[in-house]
């Protein structure tokens, strides 16, 4: 693995990861932000969102350009600014 040090939304080449909620949100944060610059790997969560089949440790995959894919990772429950949201007691 190679770590690049750099603004993760200009990256032109390889997979970008990040963490998604079960809420069908993506409203806040880098999810937002690749929202906005990426909306196909907001609308193949919103397509799992809403036919049932999203679940936490799942994952979606956006073909985003030639060589770029972004990666939903769902790894949060509920999402929020109070609280702790983690699914571990």
């Amino acid at each position: 693995m190679k770590t690049i040090k750099q603004d993760i939304l200009k990256i032109k080449k390889g997979i970008i990861c990040h963490q998604v909620n079960l809420q069908g949100v993506m409203g806040a944060g880098l999810a937002a932000k690749i929202k906005a610059k990426w909306p196909e790997a907001y609308n193949i969560y919103m397509v799992a969102y809403e036919s049932g089949i999203i679940n936490l440790g799942g994952t979606q995959t956006a073909k985003v350009d030639d060589d770029l894919y972004i990666f939903n990772l769902v790894a949060q429950d509920n999402y929020g600014r109070k609280g702790c949201f983690s699914i571990l007691p």
